[in-house]
C-alpha cells in the first residue's frame, strides 16, 4: 500500500486516508490501457475489456494523444 494513503498515528497504527485496491491488472504486449493515476512507479489503469488494476509503470509506454 502506498504510504501516501496512510496517516500514521504511532508505532504499528495508521488510518487509511483514501480508498485503495491492491489489484494488479494482467496485461500483454500491445494492450491499450486508459491511465488514471500514477503512484510510486505504478499506474492505476483500465483495460479495453473494462478490468481495472495497478500496472508497473516500467511496463507501459505512454503514447501522445494526437
Amino acid at each position: 500500500m502506498p504510504e501516501s494513503v496512510l496517516a500514521y498515528l504511532g508505532p504499528g497504527m495508521a488510518i487509511v486516508r483514501a480508498e485503495h485496491s491492491a489489484a494488479v491488472l494482467p496485461i500483454g504486449v500491445g494492450d491499450v490501457l486508459a491511465l488514471h493515476a500514477a503512484v510510486n512507479g505504478w499506474y492505476w489503469a483500465t483495460h479495453a475489456d473494462g478490468q481495472s488494476g495497478w500496472v508497473l509503470a516500467e511496463n507501459v509506454k505512454v503514447l501522445d494523444e494526437a
